[in-house]
């Protein structure tokens, strides 16, 4: 994850656009780590 965001802050057209991917993946993995395990 870290690789694809320094990919998009490097060859993104805009900031914004960059920092939208980055905090949306960075929101997806903290929900993905935070979530409970299923029951086995």
């Amino acid at each position: 994850m870290l690789l694809a965001a320094a990919i998009a802050f490097v060859t993104a057209p805009h900031l914004w656009i960059a920092a939208i991917a980055t905090a949306t993946m960075a929101v997806i993995a903290c929900w993905l780590w935070l979530r409970p395990e299923p029951e086995r």
